[in-house]
This record gives C-alpha cells, structure tokens and sequence, in this order.
C-alpha cells in the first residue's frame, strides 16, 4: 500500500480534507521551488504544473471516489484559493528574503 493511500485512510476516509490539505503542501513546496530557483514567469508554470499533479494524482493514481467530492469540477476546485494564495505567498516572501 502506497504512503498516500495510508494517509488517505487516516483521514477516516474524507476525501475533501485530504484534497485540501495535499493541495495546501504541494503549495508551500511549489512557493519554495519557485524562490529557491529564483524563477520570474516560468513560476507560473511550476505552480500550474504542481496543481495539475494534484490532480492526476487525486484522480488516476489515489483514485478517489468522484461522488464522495460531488463531481469531476468540484474535483478541479476543491483548495484552489488556498492552493493560489499559499503558493503567491511562500514565492514572494522568500524571493524577497533571499534578493533583498
């Protein structure tokens, strides 16, 4: 059994939360990545790139039930602002410490 599907069942089987909070880490590790690299519009990229993993991932690899979240769009949503806000903020505070 792979390590996301054993965090998945602690979760007590709620798949919105685990959504969420993966969302919410893969944010703060694409802010890091995009600041570490120094990166100005191919950032942009990354994080698209680190939000269309989660995803493939919550989709085709954790296979996670589409009823239990309400559909394949609520899929595409679920911590999207967070996901946004997390990733725009981790980037440019630690772009700044790191120019400055």
């Amino acid at each position: 059994m792979s390590f996301t599907k054993k965090i998945y069942e602690l979760l007590n089987n709620s798949p919105r939360d685990f959504i969420y909070w993966t969302r919410l880490i893969l944010a703060i590790i694409a802010g890091f990545l995009c600041a570490i690299l120094r990166l100005d519009t191919a950032g942009l990229v990354i994080g698209m790139a680190f939000y269309l993993i989660s995803y493939t991932m919550f989709r085709y690899i954790i296979k996670i039930d589409l009823d239990k979240v309400d559909g394949e769009a609520k899929l595409y949503t679920i911590g999207f602002g967070t996901y946004l806000a997390m990733w725009i903020t981790v980037w440019a505070l630690l772009h700044t410490y790191l120019v400055a």
